[in-house]
């Protein structure tokens, strides 16, 4: 039945070659228009399964919060550069509109101006109230002692989180600026302009102005874009415009290093990443497999005629992905190599018959007749048993081995029906065309008897091969069985990115990742209460919420009459006079402050704030340095005080230029008004509320880098604990390897079944689909097994070398069992010398095309193509050796 449909098929290319060529052409051209839209989509969040709560609940974030998603600016440098840069840089990203809302790189002072004590902890009121009942030089520095040993020293929960821990930073901060610009009013000879100390003051009271590190050597802009991050039409242009205007602002300040950093930079490194490796990957494999191609045949026509075919079924297959799924995911967007490295096997085994036929004497006509009848069933049940092989991840429950599954395994039976019907009526015309006489012999292509020789040879030693072939199956199962799982999901990208260089940078001074957990609520009293959950582990770097902006009901009534009596007292102020006989005593206070901050330090030490520690030590130094070169702004300040003859002078016009700023500003920090949404700046509310204004967002940023893995499955079960809608791209990710593993384990399961069946058909003896069987089972241990050998893991791209081996190994012991049929019993030497030169060339043209992967930029397709590299060579030299030593045995044992 196959036969007379092959057949048939040649009878109809061999009369009607123009006409069919014409209609092809039309179909391709149309196919080429209907590609052109086709879009890549480069997130994780692309590769899950639609249905998934963690999904959904992320993509209805994403729709309803701006805020979801972030652009920094991350620069490094000293600090009166850093604010020069954020000033010039800030109001040209600002005017990108509508695209960009705002640019973020000041807290909000105004309104912490006015409700600063509102938002302040109610222990904290009570602590710093005698701060404002005297504000002269000694009184105030006594005070500040005093509310930092009950904040902190005799309080054991005063560093318990991370907000608590940021919060004391910002004390240190504050208290550092108050003992430097102190020593600068006594270093100087001239009077100095009033707005230094008002400046101080300032600092103290409201915070730093600008979102620098603790060590004031990093400065990050916030750009909050008014467009969903999965739309890359307009983030690859918006972050483009950006990156272009913060490297203007960089060359106005070569000191200055940093760039974008942030999910929608990321999604834009990745997806032009992405269209770069498929396009030059796929010109780099057609290149070398028709260089392959013309040097084996030693003809350059028909290699290039199959390159045609070959880019003809590509085409057809990007065609349908786009009017299917109109877009490439992680996974899909390398589909052009894979099809090259797959379609072209189709195409060899049809040129080689082909001119096997014209080499015997076959008019061209009976070639095209010869060439059908010989390997036309071997090229559809290779195709078949390869599709299938892709189309079992129909089954898998994430999107991406999914589409990927669909539109490998429908690009496979493409491309081989393009060889089937395009490429012979190209061959056809070729020939029609050309100049040469018909008595002339064809170009006779390079031998490949060696194939035959080794193959007889292994026949011969048949069993001594088979116990040398088990031996190394069991050595490489043995290394396979110890191979490792890549978590970490920044090792897929390419290496060296900025953008994930700088993201590191953040993580190291500013002790939290830009990569989120986010959740939505319905009142801010819930986002109040899972804000409290996460503040108090300790693997939360900061925790967004409106809650925090809007304390409640029961809090604003307890600080009223509390900010009240500190209103009261401010209005009473004494400001006592500093004289010479305070000096000794604020000596103490001075030393007293750095004991205070010295023990704050080891507190912190010990319990892992590493932020307190290191800003604890910009003001006493490190502790276990000797005393002459620990840099101590103490020790300094009080060395000035003793050597400076006025020194009481200077600290009473520094008091002079700070205290009344100081006032003005706790005085404004008084206002009791119950804080509501209403009077939240629309600026703020933006942060935290949906476009509807029916919910908010509460964002929570980790300490440390979360890809990896130990470290992510702690998160995600203390992200459940706190709320099971708690959703983010870290979840993505950990839920998506979990999908992986059992959507891998299946489809692998469902190829193997599917592999035997189809054989079984074809082969009709179960002896047979065994023999071809056996050396793809094989072959898949081995390239596990050197994987490990050569130092590779396994990760979310490479796994799926596995079921795709299963599939495609099975190719070479397809052909060589078919051929032998037709060969023969006992012609071992023969099969091989003819198919499998055929055989041969598809293992080096897959490999080639794979192997070309491994010049991608993104690193997880490098490892993928690299991972293919390995087992097709695998599976070739498993079928090298087992088939030859197989059929030798079952010859032998029938004539026994």
């Amino acid at each position: 039945m196959k036969k007379r449909v092959f057949l048939n098929l040649g009878s109809l290319v061999a009369s009607n070659h123009i006409s069919l060529l014409f209609v092809f052409l039309l179909v391709t051209a149309l196919s080429m228009y209907v590609m052109t839209g086709l879009k890549v989509k480069m997130s994780f969040k692309d590769l899950m399964p639609r249905d998934d709560p963690t999904v959904i609940e992320l993509d209805r974030i994403i729709d309803h919060f701006s805020s979801s998603s972030n652009l920094i600016v991350a620069i490094s440098g000293n600090e009166e550069e850093l604010v020069q840069f954020a000033e010039d840089v800030a109001p040209q990203i600002e005017a990108i509109k509508p695209e960009i809302k705002r640019v973020d790189y000041t807290s909000d002072r105004d309104f912490l101006a006015r409700y600063g004590f509102m938002l302040t902890r109610t222990s904290s009121l009570k602590n710093m109230r005698s701060m404002f009942k005297d504000t002269g030089l000694l009184p105030f520095l006594t005070a500040i002692n005093d509310n930092f040993e009950k904040t902190y020293i005799e309080d054991d929960e005063g560093l318990s989180n991370a907000e608590k821990e940021d919060q004391a930073v910002q004390s240190l901060d504050g208290i550092r600026n108050y003992l430097l610009t102190m020593k600068q009013y006594i270093e100087s000879d001239e009077p100095l302009p009033t707005a230094i100390g008002e400046d101080v003051a300032e600092r103290f009271l409201l915070g730093e102005p600008y979102y620098l590190s603790p060590e004031r050597d990093m400065i990050l802009l916030f750009a909050q874009p008014a467009f969903p991050i999965d739309n890359m039409d307009t983030v690859i242009p918006v972050v483009n415009r950006v990156d272009s205007l913060v490297t203007a602002g960089l060359a106005k300040y070569p000191s200055l290093k940093g760039g974008l950093t942030g999910t929608m930079t990321l999604a834009r490194d990745e997806t032009i990443g992405a269209q770069e490796d498929m396009n030059y990957t796929s010109i780099i494999s057609f290149v070398l497999i028709i260089l392959l191609f013309i040097f084996s045949f030693r003809m350059i026509a028909a290699p290039l005629l199959a390159g045609i075919s070959l880019i003809v079924g590509v085409i057809w297959t990007g065609a349908l992905a786009q009017i299917i799924y109109g877009h490439l995911n992680m996974m899909t967007s390398m589909f052009a190599v894979v099809l090259m490295g797959l379609g072209i096997d189709f195409n060899i085994h049809i040129i080689s018959a082909y001119q096997d036929a014209r080499a015997h004497g076959d008019s061209p006509a009976k070639a095209i007749l010869s060439m059908y009848s010989h390997c036309g069933n071997g090229v559809l049940v290779g195709a078949m048993t390869t599709a299938l092989a892709f189309l079992t991840m129909l089954v898998s429950k994430n999107t991406g081995m999914k589409e990927f599954g669909f539109i490998a395994g429908l690009g496979v039976l493409l491309t081989m029906l393009s060889a089937m019907i395009v490429l012979p009526p190209m061959l056809l015309l070729r020939e029609r065309l050309s100049s040469r006489k018909k008595a002339e012999k064809p170009i006779k292509a390079v031998s490949f008897t060696f194939l035959g020789n080794a193959s007889a040879f292994i026949a011969r030693n048949r069993w001594l091969v088979a116990i040398l072939t088990l031996l190394l199956t069991g050595f490489f199962l043995y290394q396979a069985m110890n191979i490792r799982f890549n978590y970490n999901y920044l090792d897929l990208e390419p290496k060296g990115l900025s953008s994930v260089v700088l993201q590191d940078k953040v993580i190291e001074k500013y002790d939290l990742t830009t990569d989120m957990f986010m959740v939505t609520t319905e009142t801010i009293a819930e986002s109040r209460a899972i804000a409290d959950k996460a503040k108090q582990f300790k693997s939360i770097g900061m925790v967004s919420s409106i809650s925090s902006l809007i304390p409640s009901t029961l809090e604003q009534e307890e600080r009223k009459p509390l900010i009240e009596v500190i209103r009261d007292d401010l209005v009473k102020n004494t400001n006592s006079e500093f004289e010479p006989a305070n000096m000794d005593a604020f000596i103490d206070e001075l030393y007293r402050l750095e004991d205070n901050i010295i023990e704050l330090s080891q507190l912190a030490f010990m319990g892992g704030q590493d932020k307190v520690d290191r800003k604890a030590k910009t003001i006493t130094g490190d502790m276990e340095l000797p005393p002459e070169k620990r840099s101590s702004i103490v020790q300094g300040l009080v060395a000035k005080i003793e050597s400076k003859p006025d020194a009481v002078e200077s600290l009473k016009a520094f008091h002079e230029a700070f205290q009344p700023r100081m006032h003005e500003i706790a005085l404004g920090m008084t206002d009791t008004t119950t804080l509501t949404l209403d009077i939240l700046p629309e600026n703020i509310r933006n942060r935290y509320l949906s476009k509807d204004g029916k919910q908010f967002l509460v964002t929570i940023y980790p300490r440390k880098q979360v890809w990896d893995f130990a470290y992510l499955k702690d998160l995600k079960e203390r992200m459940h604990e706190i709320d099971p809608k708690i959703t983010g791209m870290p979840l993505v990710f950990y839920i998506l390897i979990q999908y992986i593993g059992k959507d891998g384990r299946l489809a692998a399961m469902l190829t193997i079944a599917v592999v035997f069946l189809l054989l079984l058909v074809d082969f009709r003896s179960l002896k047979n689909t065994l023999v071809a069987l056996i050396p793809l089972f094989f072959g898949a241990i081995w390239m596990v097994g050197i994987m490990k050998l050569v130092g590779m893991q396994l990760n979310i791209l490479n796994l799926m070398g596995v079921p795709l081996i299963l599939g495609m190994g099975i190719d070479d012991g397809v052909h060589i069992l078919n051929r032998y049929r037709v060969e023969g019993s006992g012609n071992i030497k023969s099969t091989f010398t003819s198919t499998g030169k055929a055989v041969l060339l598809t293992t080096l043209t897959t490999m080639l095309a794979f192997g070309s992967m491994g010049f991608a930029t993104m690193r997880g397709l490098a490892s993928l193509g690299i991972t293919l590299f390995i087992g097709i060579a695998a599976c070739f030299v498993t079928t090298l050796l087992v088939i030859p030593a197989a059929l030798a045995i079952i010859d032998k044992t029938k004539e026994k």
